[in-house]
């Protein structure tokens, strides 16, 4: 004969006559909410140390592959995939600036990073420099480019350019500017290289917009600095600088596409 209670740990459990399965009866069911409660607590603490312990081991991870990547040993791979997708954007701007110069024109792209920028514009200018402070960048660039002749990779200060006066048709921020400081003093170096005539062109985040303060805040995380000039500011020390904004286009995520000139010489 079926016994109608099981003895199970300290609660009495019952069968259900009908369908033979278990329900807890009253003598047991305090003790197994006190069990259940400690199951939940136990399952709380390790899900909590577990998240520490991952989030920390994640953040450490992360940080490490961005010294790698930064260190220049290796273009990183989202680097390689968006300059062969081109993305029909991001470099959309820049592409633009170098059918505006023609060729034969002599530019410098400051900041040039791993110089993926750079090379997409090589065969439409005729002689680009592409200065890189950060060793690993620079050393980076000049393996992937040395078959580039028109194509030169300096490792210098953006606020002392190794280049002589008035040399340049254009000079080029490509995302690169808010990395720079003093922002100004690069800014004055760049419109010295500048011929008369010549065009700056910036291309950066908004400092004003959202999307510049969540990239600050990220780069900060990574040990990166920055610091983005907001619209006015940037067109006010370009004023100062004597040059004349000729374009500014915004995106809808705070990008800040600006090109200026440098008046020619009056005879």
């Amino acid at each position: 004969m079926r016994r109608p209670y099981i003895q199970v740990g300290s609660g009495l459990w019952k069968r259900n006559n009908l369908s033979g399965s278990i329900g807890i009866t009253r003598a047991g069911e305090a003790s197994s909410r006190v069990m259940i409660a400690c199951i939940v607590l136990r399952m709380a603490r390790f899900l909590k140390s577990f998240t520490r312990i991952a989030g920390l081991r994640l953040v450490k991870v992360v940080r490490r592959s961005a010294t790698l990547l930064m260190s220049g040993e290796r273009t990183p791979l989202a680097y390689r995939i968006i300059y062969s997708l081109k993305l029909r954007g991001v470099y959309r701007p820049l592409v633009k600036l170098a059918e505006l110069v023609g060729p034969g024109s002599v530019g410098v792209d400051v900041g040039a990073g791993y110089g993926l920028a750079s090379e997409l514009i090589a065969n439409k200018v005729g002689h680009l420099v592409l200065v890189e402070l950060d060793r690993g960048m620079a050393v980076s660039a000049h393996r992937r480019l040395i078959k580039k002749p028109n194509l030169s990779v300096v490792r210098a200060n953006a606020c002392s350019l190794p280049i002589a006066d008035e040399i340049a048709d254009f000079v080029v921020f490509f995302d690169s500017l808010h990395h720079i400081a003093p922002t100004g003093r690069a800014l004055e170096e760049a419109v010295r290289v500048l011929k008369p005539g010549g065009i700056l062109a910036i291309y950066d985040l908004d400092g004003s917009k959202l999307s510049a303060k969540a990239m600050r805040l990220l780069e900060r995380a990574f040990g990166l600095r920055s610091s983005y000039m907001t619209e006015s500011e940037l067109c006010g020390r370009l004023h100062d600088l004597g040059v004349i904004v000729i374009s500014v286009e915004r995106g809808w995520a705070g990008q800040l596409d600006l090109l200026a000139l440098k008046p020619p010489k009056s005879s």
